[in-house]
């Protein structure tokens, strides 16, 4: 059940037609880098970027933490808001962005610590190193040997502190690992952001460092309540750490003026919020940006493109990038003619798109339908968010399309590639990952998908809670999955299944048994065909992780998965399977719990016979006597206590016969069913 391919990164190397440096939003990096500054002096702040969907926020952050943020002295976490189903899945990605990010800084420190730790003779793992640097004994050992040098020690303390963020990187691990709060609520999420900014507070970070948290993608929520409270909490907890002592942290949120006004509302009265506006470039940037664009372009191009600059009033660099890449597309293969030129440059956003998904089909005729599913899969994504090839492959039904896994991988990472070419898509080698475009694109992408507002509304909604199953079943995030529940009753489960299936295809079996674990704090219909599907992995580890899931679903219908899981080989399954059995009301359950009274592992029989004496169904009566008989005296034991519990009168003679048992707990046993026989005749 794994992907037929090693994971590993592709050498693909897809270019777009036009490849343009960042330009423009001079006067806006400078701010943002003051802000920046003034975080690294340990003063909190929190800012705002609004602009109209095109106007160059999304950019304007990612020049700002490319030239800023890449520094050995920031820790930036960066989230979209985008991939947000709920309010309380802000934490959820924050908290792994800053362990992904602290798992890196760490490895550094110590892949170049080697030399020195092994001259003081120590042996750690990585593991172990974190422990240290996040001891409190470390941080005594630097104050005690500020002024001593040359020792291994005082070499290795060195060069801790060469990098700001070790000993930072090591705190947040330490407390996103030990301090394990309720997932998921609201209440706890704030207190366990809370007490990782007290133990950087105490611990302190380098002179200079900074911890940056951005959130791109902001829009105006459905829910607009929940996530007023999401962000109020978050600004109390902030602010209220902020106000015990230095503080190094720069929130920055970016969104639309509708989704900044929540978080507005929200900070008001914890922490003043700085606002930015992004209204589009200035004249003279969109001078230059024009200069350099028609440097790109095809001459036969350019005349009207220097028209195109002139005429455009809001100076949206989103979609002046779109009318250039279809000019250029436009004059690929042949030298168009004026009025076709004319007509890319008056045409709205939709119609470009359109025109570049024509092309698109026009380079690769014979992947229609592939197309068609790549186009529903890449639509509703998140504007700028990034995914791998492989996360697209889990949407797209390959196999359906007459593929192999591996010939529908290529062909998929051949369209990918026409999309970068045509703007629809940037690449990235180094991490072989791919990023939507910005918010207006996506928008265009979804109208070629439905023209209906109303069912792009319900197809983005439904990707939207399908992305979220996803990610979190993957990371066993039980409270969100709780969360989720109520969702997935309006969704249909063969909207939502096929991927996930999908998904169960490419994972190893310590992931899968994850997977399974997850499921369990879903109550859904979706997590019970997921379970039961999961109770025919060939790895025994993984069916008793399944079975224990479906044991542990409340509220939700899973008799026909657990009688399914009694026919398991594994005795560990039966066993599970039995037990909640036994614990549920329904007739369909008694045939089978008498079955297993039989069966060859004894535990498992005596579980069964636990169950039917709480079922309180006479059916069983015959056959619990006859388990009396059997060699394991802990089912004599519990099918006397069952039959006492039944208190059908056919049970006396056998029960009495029990009284001689060799067991002294079976004859207890029968004696405490024959008493409340009596009681109740």
């Amino acid at each position: 059940m794994r992907w037929p391919w090693k994971p590993k990164k592709q050498q693909a190397r897809h270019k777009s037609l036009l490849s343009l440096p960042f330009i423009g939003q001079q006067a806006l990096l400078t701010a943002l880098e003051g802000h920046l500054q003034a975080a690294g002096s340990g003063q909190l702040r929190f800012v705002a970027l609004s602009g109209e969907p095109g106007s160059g926020k999304t950019a304007a952050l990612a020049e700002f933490v490319f030239r800023h943020c890449t520094t050995s002295k920031v820790l930036c976490a960066q989230l979209n808001a985008g991939a947000f189903f709920l309010p309380q899945e802000f934490y959820v990605y924050l908290f792994e962005a800053l362990q992904r990010r602290s798992e890196a800084v760490l490895q550094a420190v110590y892949a170049q610590s080697k030399r020195l730790r092994k001259a003081l003779a120590t042996d750690w793992d990585e593991q172990e190193f974190r422990s240290v640097l996040a001891s409190a004994e470390w941080h005594h050992a630097q104050q005690r040997l500020a002024g001593h040098q040359g020792s291994p020690l005082v070499r290795l303390l060195h060069l801790v502190r060469q990098h700001p963020w070790a000993v930072g990187a090591a705190t947040i691990l330490d407390v996103l690992t030990r301090e394990r709060f309720a997932r998921g609520g609201q209440i706890a999420e704030p207190q366990r952001w809370a007490r990782l900014l007290q133990a950087l507070q105490q611990r302190g970070a380098g002179e200079g460092a900074s911890l940056v948290v951005l959130v791109d993608q902001v829009e105006a929520p459905a829910a607009a309540a929940d996530w007023h409270l999401l962000w109020r909490t978050f600004a109390e907890a902030t602010a209220e750490v902020g106000a015990q002592g230095p503080l190094p942290l720069f929130v920055l949120w970016a969104g639309t003026p509708a989704g900044i006004e929540v978080i507005r509302e929200a900070v008001e009265g914890h922490l003043p919020l700085v606002e930015h506006a992004v209204t589009g470039l200035s004249q003279e940037d969109w001078q230059r940006l024009g200069r350099r664009v028609q440097r790109s372009l095809p001459r036969a191009c350019q005349a009207v493109w220097q028209r195109q600059v002139a005429a455009d009033a809001e100076r949206h660099p989103a979609r002046a990038l779109l009318v250039a890449t279809c000019l250029a597309a436009l004059a690929e293969t042949q030298t168009p003619p004026a009025t076709a030129l004319a007509e890319v440059c008056q045409a709205a956003t939709t119609e470009l798109v359109a025109r570049l998904l024509d092309v698109v089909r026009q380079r690769a005729p014979a992947e229609a339908a592939l197309l068609q599913q790549l186009l529903a899969a890449c639509a509703f994504l998140p504007p700028e968010s990034a995914f791998t090839l492989d996360d697209v492959l889990v949407w797209c039904d390959v196999e359906g399309a007459g593929l192999t896994l591996r010939e529908g991988r290529a062909r998929l990472e051949a369209l990918l590639g026409l999309w970068v070419r045509y703007g629809l898509l940037t690449y990235h080698p180094h991490s072989a990952t791919y990023t939507t475009s910005s918010s207006v694109v996506q928008e265009a992408l979804r109208q070629q998908v439905s023209q209906e507002l109303a069912v792009r509304h319900q197809l983005a909604w439904q990707r939207r809670l399908a992305a979220a199953l996803l990610y979190h079943v993957q990371r066993d995030s039980g409270g969100v999955l709780a969360a989720l529940a109520p969702a997935l009753e309006q969704a249909l489960p063969e909207q939502l299944l096929p991927p996930l299936r999908r998904l169960l295809q490419g994972k190893t079996q310590e992931e899968r048994q994850r997977i399974a674990t997850a499921l369990g704090f879903l109550p859904s219909p979706v997590a019970v065909a997921l379970l039961q599907e999961l109770l025919g992995d060939e790895h025994e580890r993984v069916r008793s992780r399944a079975a224990q899931s479906l044991a542990n679903l409340q509220g939700v219908d899973t008799v026909s998965a657990l009688l399914q899981a009694l026919a398991d080989p594994s005795s560990d399954v039966r066993w599970i399977a039995a037990h909640a059995l036994g614990r549920i009301d329904s007739e369909a359950t008694v045939e089978a719990l008498i079955a297993l009274l039989a069966d060859e592992d004894k535990e498992v029989g005596r579980i069964a016979a636990e169950g039917l004496g709480r079922k309180g169904d006479r059916r069983a009566v015959p056959h619990l006597i006859a388990a009396m008989q059997d060699s394991y005296p802990l089912l004599r034991e519990t099918a006397a206590l069952a039959l006492g519990q039944l208190a059908d009168e056919r049970a006396i003679p056998a029960l009495q016969a029990r009284l001689e048992d060799s067991s002294a707990q079976v004859r207890q046993s029968a004696a405490r069913a024959l008493a409340r026989l009596r009681r109740s005749s």
